[in-house]
């Protein structure tokens, strides 16, 4: 049994229309500030402590009266956990297939919150259910584990040797360690010692018997040598500190660095706790089979850009292991990362009128090559993922369409995505379909055939015409725009060969381009005329198209015949 759903209401900034978080292995919270990300990170601690008092802050507007709730959904559910729970809370959900759902709902300031579990027969909450289950519950959940860029030096470092020293520990406990091996031996050896000195402390045990025998006649004494064992957790103790030299090779304490390094030895303690889980060959787990999840707040914070994408690839790391899970708020969109399954973005917005928006890599169904593609583009392309964070998103296959509509766009809140090729816009139309959000196409027609080695063959960038249509049509508000034959013939009639971007920006700022810039301002404002002949709604409409085109052109008609 596992945890697959939160839903907060009433909790500081998060109203009663709450939020609704699915739990992934990794879980990236995007959105504004003060919209409740970390309140949500704030929620899930609570949750965890089965129902722990709340002083008036906690509740929404400062108000009693606004009941906090938090609700859990479970999936996973196994025929033992059947058994203990019974078929009275157990329920179909369409998303999650057999769940249990209980809350907690604190209806008075610094009272315990009151359990209410979910009796989907009778369609109502019951107070309490589930009786005597609460311990098995529990078990189910991550243990928390914060980590606050924020926090001050001492805490930081706190956090940090707490880190480490559990990489340490799990390093050593594994069967490869050649220090698990030295203190073994070091046991035994410690264990013979006890041997020798038995017959003695059997002699003076004796005497100490026939002493107090005599007193308490029906008492027996007996003295146990404990051999001093050697524990790692004691010597990984409580004072330990970290230093760091200087090019002089002098040591000062972490606490006196500055914040960027201090930042920089938090994640790359976290890159040592993902690497010692994997320790042996495959997924291990980390410390022991208790689940655990690290929230972390706003993890780019105070790294510069390498560090943070290091940052990343440590949290992502650790959401693979067995038994760990990964919770971030970031307004970073290097943090984002597509191409990994088991990964859920969630938009937390503060609409009353608009419902969470939430991404997740699994629901999206990816097969391999799109998860390799996806991949590539953010490798070339770190902030691809922008478009997460607008509301406004155009798609364009490549740089020079991205640079003349960012050039005319200036600092508005559209954002113009480069999907490095026009075989890659499917993808990112998937990715936006499934996140809810609408968006404008933009690419070129191209022609039905190409000519490859003296033979006019179909153009696979033909049949990307259909696969972007069909796509689009899946969602009512998103517009294909297509361009005849491509942008810059449409726009530019000829551009000259090297940097084509960079040409399209000079061509485009000359007097006699008005009405170009008139027609791309109306794409980028989403205000062209209903008519506008090149708004594709079917697949016919590309057939028509290319046929008008062929009329009109004069070089390789072959290119504009069809097959068929």
């Amino acid at each position: 049994m596992r945890l697959c759903e939160l839903l907060i209401k009433n909790f500081y900034c998060i109203d009663s229309v709450g939020i609704r978080v699915k739990i992934d292995n990794i879980i990236v919270l995007i959105g504004p500030n003060n919209v409740g990300k970390t309140t949500v990170l704030k929620a899930y601690e609570l949750f965890t402590k089965s129902g722990e008092p709340q002083p008036i802050e906690s509740f929404y507007q400062n108000k009693e009266e606004n009941a906090i709730e938090i609700t859990g959904i479970f999936s996973d559910i196994s025929d033992e956990d059947k058994k203990q729970i019974g078929e009275k809370w157990l329920y179909t959900d369409s998303e999650y297939g057999d769940v249990i759902k209980y809350k907690w709902r604190w209806n008075k300031v610094n009272e315990k919150a009151k359990k209410q579990s979910w009796n989907e027969a009778e369609k109502k909450w019951e107070s309490g259910g589930m009786g005597g289950w609460d311990s098995k519950i529990a078990s189910c959940l991550p243990t928390p584990l914060k980590i606050n860029p924020f926090d001050d030096a001492a805490s930081l470092e706190k956090q940090i040797v707490d880190i480490l020293t559990t990489a340490v520990k799990e390093s050593i406990k594994s069967d490869n360690s050649k220090l698990s091996g030295m203190i073994d031996q070091m046991n035994t050896l410690a264990n013979e010692v006890k041997s020798e000195i038995n017959e003695e402390l059997s002699k003076t045990t004796s005497k100490l018997q026939d002493n107090i025998g005599d007193i308490f006649p029906e008492h027996k004494i007996d003295l146990m040598p404990q051999a001093g064992k050697i524990d790692v957790d004691k010597i990984l103790a409580s004072g330990t500190h970290i230093r760091v030299a200087d090019s002089l090779g002098t040591f000062y304490p972490l606490i006196n660095q500055g914040s960027g390094l201090q930042r920089a030895f938090l994640w790359s303690a976290i890159e040592a706790l993902a690497d010692t889980g994997n320790y042996k060959s495959g997924k291990k787990v980390l410390s022991s089979n208790e689940p655990r999840i690290l929230l972390v707040e706003e993890p780019e914070s105070f790294l510069h850009p390498p560090a943070i994408r290091a940052a990343r690839e440590a949290l992502y790391k650790i959401a693979d292991l067995e038994n760990w899970q990964v919770m971030i708020t970031t307004h970073s969109p290097i943090f984002i990362d597509v191409s990994k399954p088991h990964t859920t973005i969630v938009r937390v917005e503060k609409q009353c009128d608009s419902s969470t928006k939430i991404f997740s890599t699994d629901k999206a169904d990816f097969d391999e090559d799109e998860r390799e593609r996806l991949q590539m583009i953010r490798n070339c392309h770190p902030t691809i993922n922008e478009f997460f964070f607008s509301d406004k998103i155009i798609l364009v296959e490549g740089d020079t369409e991205q640079s003349t509509l960012s050039e005319l766009k200036g600092n508005t809140d559209i954002t113009i995505v480069n999907c490095r090729g026009k075989a890659n816009i499917p993808m990112f139309q998937k990715i936006l379909n499934h996140f809810g959000l609408s968006y404008t196409v933009v690419h070129d027609l191209d022609s039905p055939r190409v000519k490859r080695k003296e033979k006019w063959i179909t153009n696979a960038m033909w049949s990307i015409n259909n696969k972007i249509v069909d796509e689009a049509n899946k969602k009512d508000g998103n517009l294909v725009i297509v361009n005849v034959p491509d942008f810059e013939g449409q726009f530019f009639g000829y551009l000259q060969k090297g940097d084509k971007p960079y040409n399209a920006v000079k061509e485009l700022a000359k007097q006699e381009k008005e009405e170009v810039r008139a027609e791309l301002n109306e794409i980028l404002t989403n205000t062209l005329a209903g008519d506008f002949s090149r708004i594709i709604n079917l697949k016919e409409q590309y057939r028509k198209l290319a046929q008008e085109y062929a009329v009109v052109q004069s070089d390789e008609k072959e290119a504009w015949e069809f097959d068929d």
